[in-house]
């Protein structure tokens, strides 16, 4: 399992293993552009304010080939960002399955379809389950069950 977001890689390696159960090595994202430098008689690899990769779009299929180096079997997304992750999924030969997450609960959740048009619209069209977090989550944060 592995996290494949548009956010900096760095950043979500820092929670990914206590908040997801995922290992840091197994976290995909944007990063920033690096370099080798030697000082004072020691090596580092430093971050520079430059964008190296933006992942999202059509950059995530590169990015996972390149960290994992084969197709996932399956993606969730939830946002037009996620369109080609879900499509290199799904068109790989043999079983996939590919899910697009609706933030539709205002109630519980923030509720935004905006930026997510494009890619409800391909899910209709290429069969990819749909799951709505209003009609298909019993709950959507662990304090709600807590609180009951």
């Amino acid at each position: 399992t592995y996290i494949c977001s548009g956010a900096g890689a760095d950043f979500i390696r820092l929670y990914s293993n206590a908040c997801y159960g995922i290992p840091p090595e197994q976290v995909i994202g944007s990063s920033l552009k690096r370099e080798y430098i030697e000082k004072d008689g020691r090596s580092f690899v430093v971050s520079r304010p430059v964008v190296q990769v933006y992942n999202v779009g059509p950059l995530k299929p590169v990015m996972i080939d390149a960290h994992i180096g084969k197709r996932p079997i399956i993606a969730v997304g939830n946002s037009d960002g996620d369109i080609e992750m879900i499509k290199y999924c799904t068109d790989r030969k043999g079983p996939s399955l590919g899910i697009l997450l609706h933030h539709d609960d205002e109630a519980r959740e923030f509720k935004y379809d905006s930026g997510a048009e494009k890619a409800l619209k391909i899910a209709s069209e290429r069969a990819w389950s749909v799951v709505s977090m209003k009609e298909d989550f019993e709950k959507v944060f662990a304090e709600q069950s807590a609180a009951k």
